[in-house]
C-alpha cells in the first residue's frame, strides 16, 4: 500500500474557497528529508547571523539532528496571519453553504448531467451535432460514484 501514496500532496486553499492566498504541501515523513537542505538564502532561513568569524551565518537545517520540526525548518519570513485566520472561516463558511464534499460530489455530478445533456442536443441549422462528446460510457453522467465533474468536449468539425 505505502508504493502507491504519493510522497508529497499540494493543495490550494485559494483555488477550493476563493480565498485566502494560502496553500499547503502534504509531506510523507520518510520524504522529507528531501526538502531539508535550502540552496537559497532568505528572510526567516537563518537562526543566527554574526560578523566575527567565516561562519557568519547558521542556517536553520544546519545540523544533521536539528531542533527544528519540518515545518518549522520550511517556514520563512513572517507567516500571512491574516490569511490563517481567513482559512477558518473559508472552512466555517463553506461546510455551511454545502455541508460536505459527498454533496458538492452530488451537486457537480448535476452539473455535469445537465451540461452533457444540453451539449449534446445541440444542432447546427442542417441537423448536424455541435459538439462531439469523448467518454467511454453514456450512462455516467449524474451518477457521482462513475463520473467527477470534469468531462471533456470538443467542437465537431463541420
Amino acid at each position: 500500500m505505502q508504493e502507491t501514496q504519493p510522497d508529497f500532496t499540494v493543495l490550494s486553499f485559494y483555488k477550493i474557497f476563493g480565498l485566502p492566498d494560502l496553500g499547503a504541501l502534504v509531506v510523507r515523513k520518510q520524504s522529507g528529508h528531501i526538502l531539508q537542505w535550502r540552496k537559497y538564502f532568505g528572510g526567516g532561513t537563518v537562526d543566527l547571523l554574526t560578523c566575527v568569524d567565516e561562519s557568519w551565518h547558521m542556517r536553520k537545517d544546519y545540523a544533521k539532528e536539528s531542533q527544528y520540526s519540518l515545518h518549522v525548518q520550511l517556514e520563512d519570513g513572517t507567516l500571512p496571519f491574516h490569511s490563517i485566520i481567513a482559512l477558518e472561516f473559508a472552512l466555517q463558511t463553506h461546510a455551511t453553504l454545502y455541508g460536505s464534499m459527498s454533496s458538492i460530489s452530488r451537486h457537480t455530478a448535476m452539473l455535469t448531467k445537465r451540461m452533457f445533456d444540453g451539449l449534446a442536443s445541440l444542432v447546427h441549422y442542417n441537423g448536424r451535432r455541435v459538439c462531439r462528446i469523448y467518454n467511454d460510457t453514456m450512462d455516467g453522467y449524474g451518477d457521482a460514484r462513475k463520473q467527477g465533474a470534469v468531462c471533456r468536449v470538443q467542437r465537431a468539425t463541420r
